[in-house]
């Protein structure tokens, strides 16, 4: 996360017409890593699209680390943030092997995010159910750039 904000960033913002609404997403592994970054937000992020998380990774390593952090506190000192957090039910694939879906493990994280009432965090969820995974992609982009982007 270091490097995003001491290199990538302040590279775009050089060479880019950028403002200070910052904000993350990723899937799969990708997700992990945003749902790492916002567990540790120091607010320089305020928009996290959290996309079918590998959150088993590790023996559940952010996983834990963010119920812990969701439960030690009811109180999180970090400017008003959007959080959209997804997970996919997938389908069997054509050489019928199943995906392990990550549903549960997904769900986990955003109830114990949801059960913390922090007021300066806006959750929202989605679960894409049977969606083909060529398209669950594009699916996904839209919902993210809705949660966390529509004007209000």
């Amino acid at each position: 996360m270091e490097s995003l904000k001491s290199e990538i960033i302040p590279f775009v913002d050089k060479h880019y017409n950028t403002n200070s609404d910052r904000g993350v997403t990723g899937e799969s592994l990708g997700g992990l890593f945003t749902a790492y970054c916002f567990i540790n937000s120091d607010g320089y992020f305020t928009r996290f699209g959290i996309n079918f998380p590998r959150l088993e990774w590790n023996n559940d390593e952010v996983l834990d680390n963010g119920i812990s952090k969701f439960k030690a506190s009811d109180h999180w000192d970090i400017p008003a943030t959007k959080v959209f957090v997804s997970s996919h039910e997938p389908l069997i694939s054509v050489v019928g092997i199943e995906r392990v879906s990550n549903v549960p493990t997904t769900l986990k994280f955003s109830a114990s995010l949801e059960n913390s009432n922090y007021e300066n965090i806006a959750l929202t969820q989605h679960i894409f159910i049977k969606e083909p995974n060529r398209s669950i992609s594009s699916a996904s982009a839209s919902k993210i750039l809705s949660a966390l982007y529509r004007k209000e």
